[in-house]
């Protein structure tokens, strides 16, 4: 009697062939029903399954003679299975004797590989790894019993979606809802997709598709869940600026003047950057940018203002009584500030008071009273020219009737030594650098840096002092008999002013002077004062012609011109070939040169 076994392929297509089992055949014990689906033996394995009933008729199957393969399962392939003597085995081909006879007479060697050099199984025996297969629906796992490979290539069938490795198949693309590898798991759920890509935005994760692209308006995950609504995105970012949080995108940058998470508010105008920073020295507060940093010259929040120039720092911080600074941003420097009360005696000259009581010299000249920022101590007495007696750290200067105690500078009193305080320019009265006579000269440049306030009060940009901004006096170049009558506070005399000049001060760093001026900057200044003349643009705009002013720039390196006539010793200005004589501050020439 023979043996057959029988192939799993051959036996599933058989076992989907065939019709529900019904029988009601009794089996006696240790025989096994080869038709009805159920191990009937108790041996574990299921009708053809069984080597009971390879001999039965349902489980025979015939072997083809020409594929190289052992199709019976009966470990005979091709010719040299019994079934195929006679057979045909291809073209000119029978099998006669267990090997393939070509008409000419000749016989295969039997030496692999055979059949007209198609590859045979070696006959190495190959055990199942116990890998589920499905018979009829249900799954049965092999015993274990070797067999011969039948041929089988692994990796037939692993298309698009696929790889195959060493034999077995893998999921290549985890987001296509197919099994591709066959192994009834697909995309996240296969274990091949561990921390793969599931699609766009879409990465698995402990066996589960994960959004990960949280800003595209897209669910990438299919979770039903777009962007910071799905609770993948929980914490993550959802753009420059944004993170997500509670399920709705949250503003995180405060200070790039874009609206990050599509709210409608940018920066401090969107709630979640309440209290939060909107730059270095800058915080969000009431839905607008607040300064903070009130002491380091930067506009933090971006208003047009810095430092105590801003709104936002008056009333800041502490009063520090002696370092020259308004630390409170309350316009009051040291001991002109009240919070100093009680803590301010003996002060040397120049330095900030708001009475004479505090003040070495006894004398305070107050803001009020001399337009001086935040006052300045001095001497109630007239101090000794040259021996500086009845001054206290200052310079005594030439004031009128009586000496004037001055504070001392070098340079243009900028500098880290020897400068002045906010305020005040340095003055060099000769113009020489090598005898030390320089002091402080009143020149504010902005209203903060006077103690008063108030409607038209402030630093007056052509006299520098904290007084009304506009005291409705001559402006720059308007003739003069005394300070009182310019805006300035200064009336040019002399020779180079014919009928004198109203002008006023200005800092030749800054060239600060107010409207319709042009500062006369020095090309090698000693100090940090010059004057302001008028600015013009032609000579018409001179109107003093009679007074010998034209339209003149000689003087490097300004910008302007300003209105002035031509000093002694300089040459006569011809135009088109005409000199003018006019020009000349004196109204004569000898030659072609200003008398």
């Amino acid at each position: 009697m023979r043996s057959h076994s029988v192939h799993w392929a051959v036996l599933l297509l058989a076992l989907a062939a065939c019709p529900a089992p019904v029988s009601n055949v009794i089996t006696p014990p240790g025989a096994e029903n080869c038709t009805n689906g159920i191990d009937d033996n108790g041996d574990g394995k299921i009708d053809c399954l069984d080597p009971k009933c390879i001999e039965t008729s349902s489980c025979v199957f015939g072997e083809i003679c020409d594929n190289a393969r052992d199709d019976n399962n009966n470990r005979q392939i091709d010719c040299a299975d019994p079934q195929c003597e006679g057979q045909a085995c291809g073209f000119n081909c029978l099998c006669v004797g267990g090997a393939k006879q070509i008409f000419d007479g000749s016989k295969d060697s039997g030496v692999a590989p055979r059949d007209a050099g198609r590859p045979v199984d070696s006959g190495t025996p190959m055990v199942d790894a116990g890998t589920p297969v499905v018979d009829a629906g249900t799954p049965v796992v092999d015993s274990g019993t070797p067999v011969v490979d039948a041929g089988t290539d692994p990796c037939a069938g692993c298309n698009a979606g696929c790889t195959c490795t060493g034999g077995v198949r893998h999921e290549a693309n985890c987001g296509d809802l197919a099994d591709n590898d066959g192994d009834l798991a697909f995309d996240c759920a296969d274990s091949d997709c561990a921390t793969a890509m599931c699609g766009p935005g879409c990465t698995c994760a402990a066996g589960v598709k994960k959004e990960t692209l949280c800003n595209d308006g897209i669910d990438n995950d299919g979770s039903g869940g777009i962007d910071c609504a799905d609770s993948d995105c929980a914490a993550q970012s959802c753009g420059p600026g944004c993170s997500c949080a509670a399920g709705v995108k949250k503003e995180t940058l405060c200070n790039d003047g874009v609206d990050n998470d599509g709210s409608g508010g940018i920066d401090c105008a969107d709630s979640d950057c309440a209290a939060q920073s909107c730059g270095t020295g800058c915080q969000c507060v009431g839905s607008a940018k607040k300064e903070l940093l009130c002491a380091d010259a930067a506009d933090n929040d971006g208003d047009g203002s810095a430092d105590c120039a801003d709104s936002d720092c008056v009333g800041a911080g502490t009063e520090v009584c002696n370092d020259g600074l308004d630390n409170t941003c309350d316009r009051a420097v040291d001991c002109a500030d009240p919070k100093c009360s009680g803590q301010c005696a003996n002060l040397n000259d120049g330095l900030p008071c708001i009475g004479d009581g505090q003040c070495a010299g006894g004398k305070c000249l107050s803001e009020a009273a001399t337009g001086l920022p935040n006052g300045f101590c001095s001497n109630a007495t007239s101090c000794t020219l040259g021996s500086n007696l009845g001054c206290h750290g200052g310079f005594c200067r030439a004031n009128g009737a009586s000496n004037i105690c001055r504070a001392p500078c070098t340079g243009t009193g900028t500098g880290s030594t020897g400068r002045c305080r906010t305020g005040y320019a340095c003055f060099d009265p000769d113009g020489s650098s090598g005898t030390a006579n320089s002091y402080c000269l009143p020149h504010c440049t902005a209203d903060v840096e006077c103690a008063g306030s108030g409607a038209g009060y402030g630093c007056n940009s052509f006299s520098k002092r904290c007084e009304a901004k506009d005291k409705s006096r001559k402006g720059y170049g308007a003739a003069c008999t005394s300070e009182t009558e310019c805006e300035g506070g200064f009336c040019l005399a002399g020779p180079n002013f014919p009928g004198n000049y109203c002008s006023g001060p200005c800092r030749n760093d800054l060239m600060n002077c107010g409207v319709g001026g042009m500062c006369d900057k020095l090309a090698s200044p000693t100090d940090n004062v010059s004057v302001c003349l008028k600015r013009c643009d032609d000579f018409s705009q001179c109107t003093r012609a009679s007074e010998h002013y034209g339209c003149f720039y000689f003087t490097p390196p300004q910008v302007y011109s300003a209105c002035q006539c031509l000093p002694s010793g300089n040459p006569v200005y011809v135009y088109m070939g005409t000199p003018y004589p006019l020009y000349c501050c004196s109204g004569s020439v000898t030659g072609s040169t200003c008398n």
